[in-house]
């Protein structure tokens, strides 16, 4: 439990400068970081502009896909 804390603490921290924030990945991983957000970091909460769930990815996967979802967001405005 200690170390998915720390986990999402650095993860959020790395999130601080971030305009906007996708968050992707496993379903239970992500309604967990979610919780933390909003908990512990309320800034980076509120720049969640999507979630996607995703299956295990490469990095080079999941940049693409990030990419790929802000493109669409940019075209078609607001999610």
């Amino acid at each position: 439990m200690r170390a998915e804390l720390d986990f999402h603490r650095d993860v959020a921290k790395a999130c601080d400068e971030a305009e906007a924030v996708l968050l992707a990945g496993p379903s239970t991983a992500k309604s967990e970081f979610i919780e933390h957000l909003h908990q512990h970091s309320p800034q980076t909460f509120k720049r969640i502009k999507g979630i996607e769930t995703l299956a295990r990815i490469t990095d080079h996967q999941s940049l693409a896909e990030g990419r790929r979802y802000f493109a669409m967001a940019n075209r078609t405005g607001p999610r």
